[in-house]
């Protein structure tokens, strides 16, 4: 689950001298879109919010279960 480990990173109050966008794209380089962030940090919140999810997500690691895409068909409203 690399976007876990991405927005854990962008999230790191330890890195307050560095903006978000910054912190982001030292994980992800690339183009950074402030409106695709904005929507996916909905999806990891709200996964935060429920442990055992989070953790199945966790434990699937890299394979076709651990794929972010599967982590925001469980809330399309939120992709929006």
């Amino acid at each position: 689950m690399d976007m876990i480990k991405g927005y854990t990173f962008a999230e790191d109050q330890s890195s307050k001298d560095e903006t978000i966008r910054a912190r982001f794209e030292r994980v992800f380089p690339g183009n950074f879109s402030k409106t695709t962030y904005n929507r996916h940090k909905k999806i990891w919140r709200k996964l935060k919010e429920e442990p055992e999810l989070l953790d199945r997500f966790m434990k699937a690691g890299l394979s076709d279960g651990g794929l972010w895409t599967n982590v925001t068909k469980l809330w399309p409203e939120l992709m929006r």
